[in-house]
């Protein structure tokens, strides 16, 4: 499996672009905080941040569904690093579970016992 880099150029002009169409302050402050994370050595912008806050905005079962397919497709070592932005998969499955998307829940099961263990699920 190969290694996707998380980054884009900080030159980038879409990365502007989508943090000044939404309208909403709180993705102005994840693109500011974005540019803050930004490598001083390479001059790329973490995206992981701006990605998680913007699935924020989705449905519950919709992100939790979101998240699950991207953790399936992540590799393992990597999966911490996608739920300390997104959130614990033991809390997206508790959501889902409460918005009664079983289904979704279900898909979180995977990163669940990955990165826990066969208890906590």
């Amino acid at each position: 499996m190969g290694v996707v880099d998380e980054r884009v150029p900080a030159g980038n002009p879409q990365q502007g672009e989508a943090a000044t169409a939404t309208g909403s302050s709180s993705s102005a402050a994840a693109a500011a905080a974005a540019a803050a994370a930004a490598d001083k050595g390479t001059g790329a912008i973490d995206t992981l941040p701006l990605v998680a806050s913007l699935l924020r905005c989705l449905r519950v079962s919709e992100r939790c569904r979101v998240i699950a397919s991207c953790a399936h497709k992540t590799e393992p070592c990597r999966l911490a690093r996608l739920f300390s932005a997104c959130g614990s998969p033991v809390s997206l499955v508790a959501e889902s579970l409460a918005c009664g998307d079983v289904d979704g829940a279900a898909l979180l099961l995977m990163p669940v016992l990955l990165l826990l263990s066969p208890a906590a699920c």
